[in-house]
């Protein structure tokens, strides 16, 4: 950081940029939350398919993510939140996710 800036005006910046192609709707998302102490959490994800349905589903999920992942425990945070989804009526028969541990 240049000497001459004071540090309470630092912003810092983040950018995204997406392609859609010839799909119907961008599915994939991005989010940050940024908690009051200062620590940030950025979540990406890649939404499959082009509809308006996983299009709202992949921009919640992104948005939970982030806020989750800026805990002091951010595994905790996640695992947590990957249980809610896990545990929702709309993925019965949905294959599990190979990130989950036993």
């Amino acid at each position: 950081m240049r000497e001459d800036i004071d540090e309470d005006l630092a912003v810092t910046s983040y950018a995204t940029a997406q392609r859609p192609g010839d799909r119907a709707f961008q599915c994939d998302a991005t989010a940050v939350f940024t908690a009051p102490d200062g620590t940030r959490a950025y979540a990406l994800l890649d939404g499959v398919g082009d509809t308006p349905a996983v299009r709202s589903w992949t921009r919640t999920a992104a948005r939970r993510l982030a806020h989750a992942a800026e805990s002091a425990d951010a595994e905790a945070g996640l695992r947590a939140e990957y249980g809610h989804y896990a545990a929702d009526p709309a993925r019965a028969g949905a294959t599990p996710c190979p990130a989950r541990r036993p």
